[in-house]
């Protein structure tokens, strides 16, 4: 039986707190591209975060699958399909790394993102308290919590894993 319950879901919808298509033409726009993977887009919103910081507009390329993700990113101005130029491609930015398994994502995404700056003479500095940020509507946050209602509560499962140290 198909399930007609993602047909309703919340995020798809337009966003109320005008972030994702909201770019304004006042100010410089920096185009950043991480195209596919869920969460590798969630995670590489710190550079939109940063250059959002440092008074960049920010249009991000990704999947179309990602757009809703994005649309409740604050620090993005413009949400658009991968198609010709962007300033930083993030697409290969850790699976290509040599230090991928010692270092956090965030780093990765820093130093592609500053290779791919210096050409423009703009450094995001390093990653420090860099965290991706979502924002929902009071309305689409009462819709997301009210599907937990069947549950005891949040679990969260955390499987520490380290080739240094033996957490096993």
């Amino acid at each position: 039986m198909l399930d007609t319950r993602r047909d309703y879901c919340f995020l798809i919808g337009e966003n109320p707190n005008k972030g994702g298509n909201a770019l304004s033409a006042s100010k410089s726009t920096i185009i950043v591209r991480r195209n596919a993977a869920l969460g590798d887009v969630l995670s590489s919103t710190v550079i939109a975060n940063r250059l959002k910081e440092l008074n960049y507009e920010v249009e991000f390329q990704s999947h179309p699958s990602a757009h809703p993700i994005l649309q409740r990113t604050p620090s993005v101005g413009r949400v658009t399909q991968p198609n010709g130029y962007a300033h930083v491609t993030l697409d290969g930015a850790y699976e290509a790394h040599a230090a991928r398994r010692s270092l956090h994502f965030n780093d990765m995404w820093f130093e592609r993102a500053n290779q791919n700056l210096n050409l423009y003479g703009i450094d995001l500095g390093r990653p420090l308290n860099a965290r991706p940020r979502l924002v929902l509507s009071p309305t689409e946050l009462a819709i997301a919590l009210a599907r937990f209602v069947d549950y005891d509560g949040f679990k969260v499962m955390v499987w520490p894993s380290s080739q240094f140290y033996r957490v096993r």
